[in-house]
């Protein structure tokens, strides 16, 4: 009798961490910008180097980090050595300075394009495993507009406001434009509260704590304030749309809008809510970043509540400036 023995080899594999990217995804509409959190994300890659060949990665696109990020995507690594193998699906890390080349990323099918300023690939190392990075995504062409009001049909949907009538885009753009910002002081590149007074109030000195307090118009709204919301210290324009906070319901779903510097470095903002007036909690938690308004200094955000609020119910926002 002959007896045969057959050696069965199992392939050796050895995981890495991950690199994982994540971002946000919007549709820019002229000076507007609509965050995505819906839809199948599709990322083709290629890699360079020995083991060289394409992926494709997928991921669900969704609300992140309160509405700040809509997508994060995990490619996964496994050592490329001699007497390894590697899983078709991972990304092999060898000593070579392979790179990770983006090839397309498409939303649902649709075309999206990487930020500006972002870099076409990355080192594909063992040095670089576990990394994270951020990667925002645009639409590369604009979505329908059935009514022609600026706001995309989809975010018309999902927002509870009506795609066929053009007159419901008020409650949302009206004021949160940096139209009609006269001043070239108000279009500067300034960074910090001292600088700002500095441009606007060449001979002033002091603490500049007791003069943030000033109102030198007497419009109501202190210096501080006037330089948090980007405002002209030397006019009275309290009642100017969109120059303070103020409410906004969208589709039973309550929150405010307001603007903030986009350069400065010595601000926080901070949203609360109340439903009495006497207590105040920190309301970040539970709102979400619907839609943004570029200006050349300041940004106007939507934020609203991701839940819509009992018909019974009573809800006050308010923003709380702060300088650090």
């Amino acid at each position: 009798m002959i007896v045969t023995t057959v050696w069965v080899a199992q392939s050796a594999r050895i995981s890495e961490p991950p690199t994982v990217i994540y971002g946000r995804i919007t549709e820019r509409v002229g000076a507007f910008e609509f965050p995505i959190t819906q839809g199948q994300l599709v990322w083709n890659l290629r890699t360079t180097g020995p083991g060289a060949r394409d992926y494709q990665l997928t991921a669900q696109v969704e609300r992140l980090g309160g509405g700040r990020f809509s997508y994060r995507l995990t490619l996964p690594h496994e050592v490329l050595a001699y007497d390894l193998n590697v899983d078709p699906k991972a990304l092999g890390l060898g000593g070579t300075g392979a790179r990770v080349l983006h090839q397309s990323v498409t939303l649902d099918g649709r075309l999206l394009t990487l930020a500006p300023g972002t870099i076409e690939g990355f080192a594909l190392e063992p040095s670089r495993r576990a990394g994270r990075q951020r990667i925002d995504l645009y639409l590369s062409a604009n979505s329908p507009d059935t009514d022609g009001d600026g706001l995309p049909d989809w975010w018309e949907d999902q927002n509870g406001l009506d795609k066929w009538d053009s007159g419901d885009a008020a409650s949302v753009l009206i004021g949160v434009t940096d139209s009609g910002e006269s001043d070239p002081r108000l279009s500067s590149s300034i960074r910090t509260f001292a600088e700002w007074r500095a441009e606007w109030f060449p001979n002033s000195g002091g603490d500049l704590e007791r003069f943030g307090l000033l109102d030198d118009d007497d419009d109501g709204i202190s210096n501080l304030l006037e330089y948090a919301f980007n405002l002209n210290p030397t006019q009275s324009d309290a009642q100017n749309a969109g120059a303070l906070p103020y409410p906004i319901n969208q589709g039973g779903r309550l929150g405010v809008v307001f603007r903030q510097r986009a350069l400065a470095t010595d601000l926080t903002y901070q949203i609360e809510r109340s439903a009495d007036l006497l207590e105040w909690t920190d309301a970040s938690p539970e709102l979400e970043a619907v839609a943004n308004a570029f200006g050349s200094t300041s940004t106007a955000t939507t934020w609203v509540e991701r839940a819509e609020l009992p018909s019974v119910a009573c809800r006050f926002f308010r923003v709380r400036v702060g300088r650090q």
